[in-house]
């Protein structure tokens, strides 16, 4: 389904500033985005798939358990604001996004906004391995470029200093609110500069070890998921 590889990118010398996003408007947006790229032979989606999507226990926080109600309401909420739309055929509705021109992203951009409106604040570290299970990130420069081109339109932020250990990237639709919140967390993370580099590095080899490890496991459970479906299991 997906085919955006030729979207324009607009650089704009304003600073835009984009409307915070409800809670289960950011979680059904992060389930349609990645659903499209991992598993888009079921892509676009009922709301059976978008409940279901929403509530996973793998690649989501906070969890949820929304059920088809609110779901519905909040799937009628993005498409006032032109952020998915149905698409006609078949006995069941299915929704799409359309963030591709909406926010006017690439592929590679819209993974990394999928993850983090999918579990909010994250190091770039994790958010290379995360977005890696949509697409692929050779490098953190690699990661970095991409993330300094959202940053220049606030499509994400940083919420702890640049380049600092730890630093932590968010999505730029938060609330006010919630920008304060998360904010203040940044304390936690200068806490852990003060331990010896050795024990750092060695940690944070061995977090992102166990991130991709789980990553994979995430992945192919929900391969699993979607092919027992199919196959009405």
């Amino acid at each position: 389904m997906e085919n955006h590889d030729n979207i324009p990118i607009v650089e704009n010398s304003t600073v835009h500033k984009w409307p915070a996003l409800e809670t289960l408007e950011r979680r059904i947006l992060g389930v349609l985005i990645e659903k499209a790229k991992t598993t888009p032979e079921a892509y676009p989606l009922s709301v059976n798939s978008l409940v279901n999507g929403s509530n996973q226990k793998s690649n989501r926080d906070p969890l949820m358990n929304l059920d088809d109600s609110q779901v519905e309401s909040t799937i009628r909420s993005c498409v006032a604001k032109g952020l998915v739309s149905l698409v006609r055929g078949g006995r069941v509705e299915r929704w799409q996004h359309e963030l591709y021109s909406k926010w006017n992203l690439s592929k590679r951009d819209m993974s990394i906004i999928g993850e983090l409106l999918l579990r909010g604040p994250q190091s770039e570290g994790l958010l290379r391995t995360r977005a890696g299970r949509m697409e692929t990130f050779d490098s953190l420069e690699d990661l970095r470029e991409a993330l300094d081109s959202l940053a220049s339109r606030n499509l994400i932020f940083w919420v702890d200093p640049k380049g600092s250990r730890g630093a932590r990237v968010t999505h730029g639709f938060h609330s006010p609110e919630e920008l304060v919140r998360i904010k203040s967390t940044s304390a936690s993370i200068s806490t852990d500069d003060d331990q010896p580099a050795k024990h750092t590095k060695d940690s944070s080899g061995l977090r992102d070890l166990i991130t991709g490890m789980q990553v994979e496991i995430n992945k192919l459970r929900d391969e699993l998921e979607t092919l027992k479906k199919q196959l009405g299991i």
